[in-house]
């Protein structure tokens, strides 16, 4: 018989004959403890068929009336392992035995007995080595770091078609694989282990595993290096002297793996904590548009290397502090009185050559009445010639610079005219 017919035949068979053997167990007729028999004959010219974790027996039919079964016998071919018994067949015409759940890629060695009508037992026949064989390693693994943080792993198919899951496993701290993901289906020949840390190294192997959850040998390792973060921004710096405006300039970054094409955040906080996003730009440069009224704010700023696939820079330690230009000095000395029925205001300018202008603020003092803004004031007096008797006024000034950046108002001064009785 070929050894491809005989692979079939044992398929059929083997499951027949070990449910025989089992059930065999609950026969009195052999419960009885067998005298050995050396007339008996032995089973001689047994074929045998290894898998990765089953062993099939073949031998030519004994015509011996004085036969009921056989007795199959089992070793590890290792520490000199007795033979246990692990099966009786309760049948003479059984040319076939399937052994099942071995380890694969290990020796046993088997033996075979003749069972007599009369509970008599034959000799073993001659030892039988037999090795298991192994599902081969997967070929073709390959490791890519073209995302940040992430590892893609291909292999190629296992050509098994008994192979049902694939396990992924990789190198850990002590220098032992540890599987990290099961992959099902023999053609599902990808993964990508994510959540790593920038520019560190990972060795990972591939296990193929049968529908029965016998494994392959492991596969070749491939050892591959996350991309690294990119280096922080260098000379980061920011103005003290815009209106309300703060223009933030850095170093070019170097070329760096993992950036094909340089992009920059900006980050800013205005207290060196909880930074948020302000832009995005590809120049080493970026001006920080105020809004009326934030004069002489301060932002720190932070700015980081973006790269491809959502990679990106270390944050500097030494963060820029900027500040838009602070409101002109107000006016000194500021006094008011009535002189023949107005109201004369005066001050002086203090030592601020930003100064351009003057604002006088007037306001009525009843309820809802409606104030008064005097602009482009250049001297350092003010007449008021619109004042009414019997009203009460209150007057400040604040200096103006030349980009119409308002100082604090001075201190208000209230005068009024009183009137006729």
């Amino acid at each position: 018989m070929g050894t491809k017919t005989l692979w079939n035949y044992l398929k059929l068979t083997g499951l027949c004959v070990l449910l025989s053997a089992f059930l065999s167990g609950c026969l009195s007729s052999f419960g009885a403890k067998l005298q050995e028999d050396a007339s008996l004959p032995q089973i001689d010219s047994i074929n045998t068929l290894a898998d990765v974790s089953s062993v099939g027996f073949e031998w030519k039919f004994l015509d011996n009336e004085h036969i009921k079964g056989f007795v199959i016998y089992r070793a590890q071919a290792k520490d000199n392992q007795k033979l246990q018994k692990i099966a009786t067949i309760p049948n003479r015409f059984a040319t076939h035995f399937y052994d099942i759940n071995l380890n694969p890629q290990t020796k046993y060695i088997y033996a075979f007995a003749t069972l007599g009508t009369d509970n008599t037992i034959s000799p073993k026949s001659k030892p039988i080595l037999v090795q298991t064989s192994f599902i081969d390693a997967v070929e073709s693994v390959f490791a890519l770091n073209n995302q940040p943080r992430t590892i893609k792993l291909i292999w190629s198919p296992h050509p098994n078609p008994s192979i049902d899951s694939y396990l992924v496993e990789r190198l850990n701290k002590a220098g032992e694989f540890k599987t990290i993901k099961t992959i099902p289906h023999r053609l599902s020949v990808e993964y990508f282990d994510d959540d790593l840390k920038d520019g560190e190294s990972y060795t990972y192997r591939i296990i193929a595993q049968s529908y029965e959850g016998i494994k392959s040998k492991p596969s070749q390792s491939v050892s591959v290096k996350t991309i690294p973060q990119p280096a922080p921004i260098e000379n980061i710096q920011a103005t003290i002297e815009l209106p309300r405006a703060i223009k933030i300039t850095w170093k070019e970054a170097p070329d760096t793996q993992g950036v094909s094409k340089k992009q920059y955040k900006i980050l800013y906080s205005p207290n060196d904590k909880n930074y948020k996003k302000l832009a995005t730009t590809n120049q080493t440069n970026y001006t920080h548009k105020l809004q009326d009224k934030e004069d002489g704010i301060s932002y720190y700023y932070q700015v980081v290397l973006l790269g491809d696939n959502g990679l990106e820079g270390r944050i500097s330690s030494t963060p820029a502090k900027g500040s838009s230009l602070p409101p002109p000095s107000k006016p000194l000395h500021f006094e008011g009185k009535i002189l023949n029925g107005k109201a004369t205001l005066s001050w002086e300018t203090p030592s601020d050559e930003r100064i351009q202008n003057y604002i006088v603020y007037r306001k009525e003092g009843k309820v809802w009445a409606q104030s008064a803004r005097f602009i482009d004031i250049y001297d350092t007096t003010f007449t008021d010639k619109e004042m009414q008797k019997g009203i009460s006024y209150k007057y400040s000034v604040t200096s103006i610079d030349k980009n119409g950046i308002e100082s604090a108002p001075t201190q208000e001064i209230e005068l009024s005219i009183e009137a006729q009785k």
